[in-house]
């Protein structure tokens, strides 16, 4: 699972933020600024770049402070100097900004200075959501192995232990019961659902997975944030697998993106 997952990472560092960054809206002539601030609310933009005379763009105003006033030089006297937070080179990979761009944009830095811009709507878009869906795989397998092997340490070699298990966690094992009246040995964890795991962890192998990822996933404070955050990737992956309309939510995406991401890595052996 340590060589999929490197792979996949691997492929996702090949998608840049230069292939989806957008070109800053800048306000064409001779708008007023009443004209400007309805477009920006219509387009849902928080703020506007200003661009300078010379082309350059090295401030931001807020679209909330467009509101009652009448003149540019007002607006200017509102704009905010672009910091190092809010800069992002081209060349970076687009999950490594997860973290970042859930509250506001991100501004693209080229050779000829800022140049583009990045928010959540353009990250939400189906390579990223193809990208997640595949972290999801790998955390699913990294949850299965949890409780497999919590299972064997406390149960080594009764065969019955993963069945009083998975009907504590309420959990359809129907199809295991028949494949083993087949004489087939295929362990529980390999018929059951993302869901499925998801119940069996509660009831065994949540302190084994803490205990893999504590000091490399911040969150992993307690089993409730923990199991909470799974439950939020599960979502992705269904989302993403049935193109379900919580795909359209462009903020809760991003978030549930990011910790599959980190969840991923801090889980990879």
């Amino acid at each position: 699972m340590a060589s999929k997952l490197k792979s996949i990472m691997d492929a996702a560092d090949r998608l840049t933020v230069d292939a989806i960054a957008q070109e800053p809206y800048c306000v064409p002539r001779p708008e007023s600024v009443e004209d400007v601030c309805r477009y920006a609310k219509k387009e849902s933009f928080d703020l506007l770049p200003v661009r300078e005379t010379n082309g350059a763009i090295r401030r931001t105003v807020k679209t909330a402070l467009l509101e009652g006033l009448s003149t540019w030089p007002e607006v200017l006297e509102r704009a905010e100097s672009l910091t190092v937070d809010d800069l992002i080179a081209r060349e970076a990979p687009v999950l490594s900004i997860l973290g970042r761009i859930q509250d506001r944009p991100l501004f693209c830095l080229g050779s000829k200075g800022v140049g583009g811009i990045v928010t959540v709507y353009d990250l939400n878009q189906p390579a990223a959501h193809y990208f997640g869906l595949a972290l999801a795989i790998v955390i699913e397998s990294e949850v299965g192995r949890a409780i497999t092997d919590e299972l064997e340490q406390q149960y080594p070699g009764d065969r019955d232990a993963a069945e009083r298990v998975a009907g504590k966690a309420d959990v359809n094992i129907d199809k295991w019961n028949w494949a083993k009246r087949k004489g087939e040995h295929v362990p529980l964890i390999s018929w059951l659902s993302f869901g499925a795991k998801l119940r069996v962890l509660n009831v065994i192998g949540m302190a084994r997975l803490m205990e893999r990822c504590l000091g490399r996933y911040e969150r992993a404070t307690s089993a409730d944030v923990l199991g909470g955050d799974l439950d939020e990737i599960l979502k992705l992956r269904n989302d993403v697998a049935h193109e379900k309309a919580g795909l359209a939510d462009s903020k809760v995406m991003c978030q549930r993106l990011a910790r599959a991401h980190d969840l991923a890595h801090a889980l990879a052996p």
